[in-house]
């Protein structure tokens, strides 16, 4: 589900939907997936595929550093 939903949101190998990538995404976050934590993060982040919303990127930015992913940190600072 993560490399998938990458794709989408590049447009690698299929044509981009920012909609299907944040479903996708979400998918891998809930598996576990920090990567995919920190894309849904910025997705809520921008209003991109999902609507715009700060305060749940920031919990996801939270998460993604709990779960020991730096990014995270850093993109909540910056939040």
């Amino acid at each position: 589900a993560y490399f998938l939903g990458l794709w989408l949101l590049c447009g690698r190998y299929r044509p981009r939907d920012a909609a299907r990538a944040a479903q996708l995404l979400q998918q891998a976050h809930e598996a576990g997936h920090s990567g995919a934590t920190i894309q849904l993060a910025h997705l809520y982040e921008t209003g991109r595929g999902v609507g715009k919303d700060c305060g749940r990127a920031f919990e996801l930015y939270e998460e993604a550093a709990r779960r020991g992913e730096a990014r995270g940190l850093r993109a909540q600072a910056l939040c």
